[in-house]
């Protein structure tokens, strides 16, 4: 007899009272299969809104609902490790609280994907929601040209394609994982840490979730910033060995860059404009501009 892949889906939240409840919507209007999905587990930060109440009532509504509630902040650091220890299934998808999904096949395609790969880590392709003001425009064209060099890295096989809003991981590697509490970026850890136990990875690009990314600049400045900090973070536990993983081709950088002007002259010059602008804001030690992975970015908020 055919034995059927059974799934969970671990998402880690901390005042998320706006956003939890439409998730949880969208992952159990998701289309059936050839999978059984055993659990939706949400791990609550001692929230201070209503985050742990939505939870609850779901919960009570659908049995598969799991709020694992702490009563002190411990991190989100810590609430992924929780996460992985409890997970018993197959494959483990890994969910920001704030992501949104369209596409109602997306648990089939991971399940599918997962088995035609066998990968044990695989990275979803996370894309920003439209944008409506000109800052919010030039902001997601800088991060299609980076999608455009990143998805060419070694054949997507790359750290930089390895995105914390949304992955899954098989049970194999899941049950290993353990992320130090002083690694700020979760999900350039679980690459290399995957890469150095010789999991096998899968950037699977045609499995789309969606982001609102901030639509100015100083709200982007401080995410930014952050994202650039954390590989000394890693780089500070793994050592110097982890740059390798951080190299990006100068010919895919160039061939990215001719493709995008072509696509738009106007928004590719102000998206270089503010690359530039970042490097040189990047040395900035403001601590405005650190933020930890729990901070909410305001203008990254969805209006529902």
């Amino acid at each position: 007899m055919k034995k059927t892949i059974t799934v969970s889906v671990a998402i880690a939240a901390y005042n998320e009272e706006e956003y939890i409840g439409q998730l949880l919507e969208n992952i159990l209007s998701l289309d059936s299969g050839d999978y059984t999905l055993e659990k939706i587990l949400v791990a609550d930060d001692c929230s201070e809104d209503n985050t742990a109440k939505i939870i609850s009532n779901y919960s009570k509504k659908y049995g598969k609902i799991y709020c694992l509630r702490s009563d002190m902040r411990s991190g989100k650091i810590f609430q992924l490790n929780r996460l992985f220890t409890e997970n018993k299934s197959d494959i483990l998808i890994c969910l920001d609280s704030d992501v949104k999904i369209f596409d109602k096949n997306l648990i089939n395609k991971v399940v599918e994907i997962s088995k035609q790969s066998s990968a044990d880590l695989l990275a979803f392709h996370d894309q920003p929601l439209k944008a409506s003001t000109f800052a919010g425009k030039v902001i997601n064209f800088l991060i299609e040209i980076w999608y455009e060099i990143r998805n060419n890295i070694n054949k997507g096989d790359s750290i930089h394609n390895m995105h914390g809003c949304s992955y899954a991981v098989s049970k194999k590697y899941g049950k290993t994982i353990s992320i130090p509490k002083q690694v700020i970026s979760d999900d350039e850890f679980i690459y290399i840490d995957s890469r150095l136990k010789r999991m096998r990875f899968y950037f699977a690009k045609n499995i789309n979730v969606y982001y609102k990314a901030p639509d100015n600049l100083k709200d982007y400045l401080r995410q930014a910033t952050r994202h650039q900090n954390t590989y000394f973070d890693i780089k500070a536990y793994f050592g110097p060995k982890i740059d390798i993983y951080y190299k990006t081709p100068y010919r895919l950088k160039i061939t990215a860059a001719i493709k995008m002007f072509v696509k738009s002259p106007i928004l590719f010059i102000a998206a270089i404009c503010l690359k530039l602008y970042l490097t040189v804001a990047k040395n900035l030690t403001d601590r405005d501009l650190r933020i930890s992975n729990w901070d909410r970015i305001k203008s990254a908020y969805v209006k529902n």
